[in-house]
C-alpha cells in the first residue's frame, strides 16, 4: 500500500508541480500588463512632447507672420522649419494664417490686426506605436495670436 502511494505521487508530479506552472501563468500575466502601462507611458508621454512641439511651432509662425515683410510661405518655411528641427520630421502639417480683418494673405494684414496662425498635424503621423490600443486624438492642433507690426 505505501509503494502504491508512492507511485502515484511520482507519476502526478505531486502537488509543487502544479504551483510552478501556476506561478509561471501567473507572472506571464503581470508581465504583460506591465509591458502594456510602460507603453502606454510612453506613448502618452510622447503625446504630450508632440502637443507642446505644435504649439511651439504655432508661436514661432505667428512671430514670423506679425512682421512688416512676412509672406504666407515664409510662415508655412518657419513653422516646417520649426517642425523638422524638433523631432517632428515627415509630419503632414497644416498651417493656416488668418486675421481679423478678414485679410486671405499675411501680405495685406494692416499694423495693429491681431493674427493668427493654426498648425494642425494627423497624430497618427507622429504616433509611436499606431496601434489603436490606447485612445489617442486625431489630430494636434495649437493656434497663436499676435498683433501685427509695422510703421503706422
Amino acid at each position: 500500500m505505501v509503494a502504491a502511494r508512492a507511485e502515484r505521487r511520482r507519476v502526478g508530479g505531486g502537488p509543487g508541480r502544479r504551483d510552478e506552472g501556476l506561478a509561471i501563468v501567473e507572472t506571464t500575466i503581470a508581465l504583460l500588463l506591465l509591458l502594456v502601462l510602460f507603453l502606454g507611458i510612453m506613448e502618452y508621454g510622447w503625446l504630450f512632447y508632440a502637443m507642446q512641439i505644435v504649439s511651439n511651432a504655432a508661436r514661432e509662425g505667428v512671430r514670423e507672420a506679425i512682421l512688416p515683410d512676412a509672406t504666407d510661405a515664409s510662415v508655412d518655411a518657419v513653422v516646417d522649419d520649426f517642425l523638422g528641427r524638433s523631432g517632428l520630421v515627415g509630419a503632414d502639417a497644416a498651417v493656416e494664417v488668418r486675421a481679423d480683418d478678414a485679410s486671405a494673405v499675411v501680405e495685406n494684414v494692416f499694423v495693429t490686426v491681431p493674427v493668427s496662425v493654426t498648425v494642425r498635424i494627423p497624430y497618427a503621423d507622429v504616433s509611436i506605436l499606431n496601434t489603436g490600443l490606447f485612445p489617442m486624438p486625431a489630430e494636434l492642433r495649437a493656434t497663436a495670436t499676435m498683433t501685427k507690426e509695422g510703421p503706422t
